[in-house]
């Protein structure tokens, strides 16, 4: 439910032209209708269910990155003042190789890079599977004319 000030700041005119288009989740509908089209379910579906699966996928394909380097996760953490570092040339990894400064910033922009894939691979997934919610994927199909 709407608030009653919220309902009586949509004049009629500005809820008949904006209403639908932009706010149609929270404004009523011309009908004096409440929409409510995003909900508790709605919400925690989206951000505590998908959101941490994502977080979950991204992190764990960054952490993957460096670990496949040699650098292990108890190793990272506290030692970004010595990545950082532009001065030191010989940081040990867990498996004793040394990286230079370079060397360094180009693993950590591919951890980025990674993190950001992993993500939009998940939101992928995450399409397929909102819009195969009831049916198949062979029997929904994937073709979309407007795409």
């Amino acid at each position: 439910q709407t608030s009653p000030r919220f309902r009586r700041s949509c004049s009629s005119s500005w809820r008949r032209s904006l209403c639908p288009s932009v706010l149609s989740p929270f404004c009523a509908s011309i009908s004096e209708r409440v929409w409510c089209l995003v909900n508790a379910r709605l919400i925690g579906f989206a951000y505590l269910q998908i959101g941490v699966i994502q977080a979950m996928a991204g992190f764990f394909t960054y952490f993957n990155v460096y670990a496949t380097n040699g650098w292990m996760p108890s190793k990272l953490f506290g030692l970004r003042e010595d990545w950082d570092d532009d001065g030191i040339d010989n940081l040990e990894d867990s498996y004793g190789q040394t990286w230079t400064y370079d060397q360094r910033k180009v693993l950590e922009f591919t951890g980025h890079t990674a993190f950001f894939v992993a993500i939009v691979i998940v939101q992928w997934a995450d399409l397929c599977i909102c819009k195969t919610r009831k049916l198949s994927m062979f029997q929904q199909g994937m073709r979309n004319n407007y795409l």
